[in-house]
């Protein structure tokens, strides 16, 4: 069996409200679509977001099946954001007008009384449509299905309108405040992953996403799974592929059974259900305390989960949370202070994940440096060992070349000596013995170079060998460089990039600001046309043409006279001369 891995691992919420925007920190709808449109990558707001090249181990639940998200093409991709989004925003724009609800209702309301009224219905079924019909809060759409146990004719009938007076009396009774309806989460997205120094990477893509997937699924089964995706390019290169990998889960915070968006509310009943079945007491979301103590205690359970599962699928990985050092509460409280920043923009992300990387790259590159300057110093020494050795055979050469000619003119004189006569028989003697021991040393000699040809060759492929391996490091150090010089310049658009988006962040606020003002100076004239008129209501004909001209001459002063008149509307006037007319016949004379 494999050594267990003990790792940690992070897991985040994020609530969208039904507001359009960002309001009080909490994000809409707008960031919605964003987190959306990144998630499914439809957009790319900068170079070092994902990295494209490795797109292809990106996954996606669709249609019930795990595919390649690149499978789907980028209208396709849109068109499930647009429909995630505008289905959102439908659905809380329905509450804003509720009478064809109503009107609906009584109608359907009217076929269920008359129901209760027959005589030929079974008591049972009566009792039933009166407690809908008296109920004033929402109605569990599960209540039809006890139709199938009534022996009753055109059951089909009756189960569509019960089912049709359920539903509108929910949308109803959801829309009673419109508001508190916007306010509240209508979309949550969550994701989870083992951090890149914990080197996790034998979990499978697929697996990422039964496990986050069937979380929801048994533990939130009334809350539509909208969206479940995998992101496999998130990382720098496929030296990195698999470490750092992570899905996101995208869920409705509506409830499918009651029409009510109550996430929050169903999350809590999940974790008092966690304490109750390891004793210990429940906790109500009241204050900021127990709010923390909700989230340790889902945080619990999600790891139970996730051990579980990893269990299951059979994976040596056991995932705890991290001892809270001061260095890590200060990382965790930076993420979540720049939580509604971009992505692009947040300190945690691939761009500086990629300044930590070349930083990585320059020690490795002094490290194989320094390591080449060693090898480059033992290559020498062993050249200038190699000429030695050189020097040694031709100087050998050499002597073997004197000892042939030795031998030579040796065999010369011998043959002359035996024709000799025998006066020379002890110089030939001698001349053998002499060629005896020169042909002993010519032997010893020729095994002495036999045995350095040896050495020779060994030096030469042991030369051979570090010169291939000085090469292959010279190879990577200029593929280190030329790695280097690309992602500098990829950084370099980047910030140039960055600024752009700045910049036209900047302009836009400048365009908001200054349409905010133009509709409140608007109110302001809308405020002071009605308080002149009411004004001039009062005064008689005379009285009027006199505060008229002396108003249009303080606009003059006042350098308001361009923007705002004296000139009266047809409605104006006449309503002044009836009211007029109404003062003469109240009080003649006036």
């Amino acid at each position: 069996m494999n050594e267990l891995k003990n790792t940690t691992m992070i897991w985040k919420r994020m609530n969208y409200s039904g507001q359009q925007t960002r309001v009080n920190k909490t994000a809409g709808l707008a960031q919605l679509r964003s987190s959306l449109s990144h998630s499914l990558r439809t957009v790319k707001k900068g170079e070092l977001e994902f990295n494209e090249q490795l797109s292809k181990h990106n996954r996606i639940v669709y249609q019930g099946k795990i595919i390649a998200l690149d499978s789907l093409s980028i209208d396709e991709r849109k068109a499930i954001v647009n429909d995630i989004v505008d289905s959102v925003s439908a659905d809380v724009n329905t509450h804003q007008n509720i009478t064809k609800f109503k009107n609906d209702r009584s109608k359907y309301a009217s076929k269920l009384k008359t129901l209760v009224k027959k005589d030929n219905e079974p008591e049972e079924l009566k009792t039933l449509i009166q407690s809908v019909l008296n109920d004033s809060s929402a109605i569990d759409l599960a209540i039809v299905d006890r139709l199938d146990g009534m022996s009753l004719k055109r059951i089909n009938d009756k189960k569509s309108a019960l089912t049709n007076y359920i539903e509108l009396h929910n949308k109803i009774v959801n829309s009673a405040d419109d508001l508190a309806h916007k306010k509240k989460t209508v979309i949550q997205e969550s994701f989870f992953k083992f951090p890149s120094r914990n080197n996790i990477s034998e979990v499978k893509p697929e697996d990422y996403l039964k496990i986050i997937h069937s979380f929801h699924s048994q533990y939130l089964p009334d809350y539509e799974i909208k969206a479940c995706v995998f992101h496999g390019d998130e990382v720098l290169s496929k030296d990195e592929m698999k470490n750092g990998v992570h899905p996101h889960i995208f869920i409705s915070g509506k409830n499918s059974k009651t029409g009510q968006y109550d996430l929050v509310n169903a999350q809590l009943q999940v974790v008092n259900k966690h304490l109750k079945n390891t004793d210990r007491p429940a906790l109500e979301n009241n204050s900021f305390q127990s709010a923390q103590k909700i989230g340790e205690a889902y945080q619990e359970l999600v790891y139970q989960f996730v051990n579980k599962k990893l269990k299951e699928y059979g994976y040596s990985i056991e995932a705890a949370v991290s001892e809270k050092t001061i260095e890590h509460k200060q990382k965790i409280a930076n993420i979540k202070k720049e939580q509604n920043k971009a992505k692009v923009s947040r300190s945690y992300n691939l761009l500086n994940h990629t300044l930590d990387e070349i930083t990585k790259a320059k020690i490795e590159k002094e490290k194989l440096e320094y390591a080449n300057k060693r090898k480059a110093e033992e290559l020498k020494a062993e050249k200038r060992r190699f000429e030695c050795m050189m020097a040694k055979i031709e100087d050998g050469d050499c002597k073997l070349k004197q000892i042939n000619l030795d031998i030579f003119n040796g065999e010369k004189i011998l043959r002359n000596t035996q024709l000799a006569t025998k006066k020379q028989e002890v110089v030939s003697q001698k001349l053998v013995k002499r060629i005896n021991h020169l042909t002993t040393e010519q032997t010893t000699l020729l095994n002495s170079i036999a045995n350095e040809n040896k050495t020779l060759s060994k030096l030469r492929e042991e030369v051979k060998a570090k010169e291939i391996e000085l090469s292959k490091q010279l190879d990577k150090q200029e593929n280190l460089e030329k790695t280097n010089k690309s992602l500098l310049k990829e950084i370099q658009e980047n910030e140039d990039k960055k600024q752009k988006i700045e910049n036209y962040d900047l302009k836009l606020n400048l365009l908001a600001f200054n349409i905010q003002e133009r509709r409140k100076i608007e109110e302001s004239l809308r405020e002071f046309d009605k308080a002149n008129y009411e004004l001039l209501k009062e005064m008689n004909p005379k009285e009027r043409i006199e505060f008229l001209a002396g108003q249009q001459e303080r606009f003059k002063r006042e350098s308001i006279d361009k923007v705002v008149n004296t000139n009266l509307s047809t409605s104006q006037k006449v309503g002044l001369f009836l009211n007029d007319v109404k003062r003469r016949i109240i009080k003649p004379g006036s």
